[in-house]
């Protein structure tokens, strides 16, 4: 269904409480038979880590970078009652439409970019990646996880909830008072600095394309 012409996905089923994360994040199943990573803005982070990760990954969908994709969802009160009941979910948390990240399938954390650089078909997206977090200003360690695709693995980044500052608690003033982004110096492949920007020309005459309109659309 469309609410002020964004697209909302309903969801159909708890699932699970997600493992990591301080925003207390929640597993729904979707009615498209998709898996979702749902905040709620009775968070102990606070709403902004909502904004953060939707505003994060729109952006970053919008430039074809390989993040869980954001979707706005619908969650009934009905589907609240049975975990509450059962102490998995904060009581505070309501109903309403939120904030989710759609789960990759059988997907796993790593943490060696060699790993990725040498197992991962989509391994180049990396330098791309680097760039883009210095641009949303991401304040918190990159979390990666793999997945399997077409016969062999790709990659996804994920968790925007520290983007713009890295704390979720941001406006207008600190926002400009993070001045303009800088490039990434260190390559995450190599271990050191890059020799040169070869390897982030192609993302980087790509963001140069990307205009207000572009923006907004995301």
């Amino acid at each position: 269904m469309l609410v002020n012409g964004v697209t909302v996905i309903e969801a159909v089923e708890w699932r699970d409480e997600a493992l990591d994360g301080g925003s207390q994040a929640q597993v729904f199943r979707l009615s498209d038979d998709r898996f979702a990573v749902v905040k709620f803005p009775e968070n102990g982070q606070g709403e902004k880590v909502l904004a953060n990760e939707f505003l994060s990954c729109q952006l970053a969908e919008t430039l074809n970078l390989p993040v869980n994709r954001a979707v706005m969802v619908s969650i009934d009160e009905r589907l609240l009652r049975t975990p509450r009941q059962n102490n998995k979910i904060p009581p505070a948390f309501s109903a309403g439409i939120r904030c989710g990240m759609i789960r990759f399938a059988n997907a796993e954390k790593v943490h060696d970019a060699t790993l990725i650089n040498a197992q991962c078909s989509n391994a180049p997206e990396l330098h791309a990646l680097v760039v883009y977090e210095e641009l949303v200003k991401r304040g918190d360690g990159r979390q990666l996880l793999w997945y399997p695709a077409e016969g062999g693995k790709r990659f996804a980044a994920f968790d925007y909830g520290f983007a713009f500052g890295g704390q979720p608690i941001w406006d207008a003033t600190t926002v400009v008072a993070m001045g303009a982004p800088t490039l990434p110096a260190s390559d995450p492949f190599a271990g050191g600095n890059y020799v040169d920007g070869s390897k982030l020309e192609s993302f980087i005459n790509q963001l140069r394309t990307l205009n207000a309109d572009g923006i907004q659309r995301a």
